[in-house]
């Protein structure tokens, strides 16, 4: 079987607004973030997010952190996509001062799309994983690539 090649599809900046913990649930130390705003840009996708999504956050006890976020997407002509990724995140050093060292951190994710806008049809049976990072406080990024 062919190894599968990947096409970049869109960077994504999420602004990041309050963080909301939940506390040491059964899963791990539970937190929820509320994602203000953004932007979507890429050849084929163009937009804003929509201040409605936000992503869960566990930290487990071995120093991973699961994500889990729904996010809607305004396109520039006005079309809704729903985008969710599950994904996770280690070498993240949270007592460290300063923004974390990059090339240590490991953050993947695998979205996923739905939409009923006709242009936009192709998203909905795409395979997607993500590469993430923190671009500044309140903000971070990925850059989405499509699984062919």
């Amino acid at each position: 079987m062919p190894a599968p090649d990947l096409e970049f599809l869109f960077r994504v900046e999420v602004e990041t607004g309050e963080e909301v913990p939940v506390g040491d649930t059964p899963y791990g130390a539970v937190r929820f973030t509320h994602a203000v705003g953004g932007t979507v840009e890429g050849p084929r996708l163009r937009g804003e997010l929509l201040p409605l999504g936000g992503d869960r956050v566990v930290g487990r006890a071995d120093g991973t952190f699961e994500i889990n976020v729904l996010q809607p997407i305004r396109t520039h002509d006005g079309h809704t996509i729903l985008m969710t990724y599950k994904g996770l995140i280690r070498g993240l050093d949270e007592s460290a001062d300063g923004p974390p060292d990059a090339s240590k951190v490991y953050w993947r994710t695998a979205p996923m799309f739905e939409t009923a806008a006709e242009p936009y049809a192709w998203l909905n049976g795409l395979v997607a994983v993500g590469v993430g990072g923190f671009i500044s406080p309140g903000k971070v990024g990925y850059e989405i690539y499509a699984v062919s």
